[in-house]
């Protein structure tokens, strides 16, 4: 699997669930290294500002736009835009 489809794979995984999802299960569910999911994590949120929690102990978290996740404050600056 190419890094690009790797990381797809990743957000998709991630967007999908409503709750945190293990480093194994992803390396695991991906068919790769722990490493390389630790880095494509860190892709997701530097380079396509992909909104990935770490919760400790628990695993890894997509927020919903617009939803903070657990420990976190909404910007202050970020306004609602009506649909």
């Amino acid at each position: 699997m190419n890094k690009f489809d790797r990381i797809y794979d990743l957000y998709r995984i991630l967007r999908d669930r409503r709750t945190p999802i293990t480093l194994q299960t992803l390396s695991e569910r991906l068919e790769c290294s722990k490493p390389t999911v630790k880095r494509s994590i860190q892709k997701l949120r530097d380079e396509f500002g992909a909104p990935v929690t770490t919760l400790r102990g628990r695993g890894y978290l997509l927020e919903a736009e617009g939803v903070p996740g657990p420990g976190r404050r909404p910007d202050p600056g970020h306004t609602e835009r009506p649909a």
